[in-house]
C-alpha cells in the first residue's frame, strides 16, 4: 500500500495520514502515534 502523506514532515513537523490509511489502521482523530521511518528495498 504506496500513500502520499504532507506535509513533509521536516517542514511542519507533523504528518497528516490520508482517511483510508487511518480507517485502515483504526486510528481516530487525536490518536497519538509513534513512527519509524525506514527504507523497504524492493529485495524485501
Amino acid at each position: 500500500m504506496a500513500a502520499k502523506c504532507y506535509p513533509r514532515l521536516r517542514e511542519k513537523g507533523q504528518i497528516t495520514i490520508p482517511k483510508d490509511i487511518r480507517c485502515e489502521l483504526g486510528l481516530e482523530v487525536g490518536d497519538r502515534i509513534e513512527l519509524t521511518i525506514r527504507h523497504i528495498s524492493e529485495d524485501e
